[in-house]
């Protein structure tokens, strides 16, 4: 292939780009941006697409949190039950907090507060 020097190369590019050639680009580029766009709907506003993943991660952070929660709060039902299960020492504190109970012998004195 020879090299193209000055006027010859003008004259093959106005003569590569015709109005008939420019027909088949329009409609590949017109084709092309189609389907583009039709993969950006899909990534963006599908059922498995970018704003259902960023909600599902909102919520599984937030059923997280809840989660820790619970953990928490059965870590302690936990140990309250092996304090009631080893202990009178245990028992005899929730009965005396709880149903207010005191124990033979004893006197139990209520100081009842009054607005004043």
């Amino acid at each position: 292939m020879k090299a193209l020097k000055g006027r010859d190369k003008d004259s093959f590019l106005k003569s590569a780009v015709t109005p008939t050639t420019m027909k088949p680009i329009k409609i590949a580029l017109i084709l092309l941006l189609l389907i583009f766009a039709g993969l950006q709907y899909r990534l963006w506003f599908a059922d498995d697409g970018l704003l259902k993943v960023i909600n599902s991660k909102r919520t599984i952070s937030e059923l997280q949190a809840k989660n820790d929660e619970i953990t928490k709060h059965n870590t302690y039902l936990a140990s309250e039950i092996t304090a009631l299960k080893k202990g009178g020492a245990a028992i005899e504190n929730r009965a005396r907090g709880d149903l207010g109970m005191v124990k033979k012998g004893e006197i139990f004195y209520q100081v009842v507060r009054t607005d004043s």
